[in-house]
């Protein structure tokens, strides 16, 4: 069964609750999570999604990501998110927040960034590989087109860059 969010309108209120299948089938705005995680030598760590996932198959996004249950808190969601891809949690600070690529997955993104000096343990029903790429290599590979990164995690990135030039 799918799980329940809560529906929003432009300004993060809520207005309703649907299931996430329907969000995504009607183009429903609803709210989502994206954890950008740092190891010790600031390389920043990536999933490469499961080939059995329903939406975005083999693609490569960040450390964790996915939906903002009915009644949670973004924060509680990004926390959550971390422990069930890459049973691990950190400190985790807000960052940007953005509104998702697609038309027909209308999402609210919430980034949020830290750092672990854990091994991630990666959930193997969500995920099929771990990379550690330094923001110059992820930089170059969006550019050269030579991984296969999702679309929102490009967006996100390269708005999180913007965002946080002196990085």
């Amino acid at each position: 069964m799918s799980e329940l969010v809560d529906l929003i309108d432009e300004h993060d209120d809520v207005i309703g609750q649907a299931t996430k299948d329907e969000c995504h089938q009607k183009g429903l705005l609803h709210r989502s999570v994206f954890v950008f995680l740092f190891d010790r030598e600031h390389r920043m760590i990536l999933q490469k999604r499961s080939a059995k996932k329903a939406v975005r198959p083999n693609k490569i996004t960040a450390a964790a990501c996915g939906h903002v249950h009915t009644g949670e808190d973004v924060k509680e969601a990004a926390h959550r998110e971390l422990q069930e891809e890459l049973g691990i949690d950190a400190a985790l600070r807000p960052s940007i927040r953005t509104m998702g690529p697609y038309d027909y997955d209308r999402e609210l993104i919430s980034l949020f960034v830290g750092e672990t000096h854990l091994a991630p343990i990666p959930n193997v029903a969500e995920i099929e590989e771990i990379f550690y790429l330094t923001i110059d290599e992820i930089v170059a590979a969006i550019e050269n087109d030579t991984l296969n990164f999702g679309d929102s995690f490009k967006k996100v990135f390269i708005e999180y860059l913007a965002a946080n030039s002196g990085h």
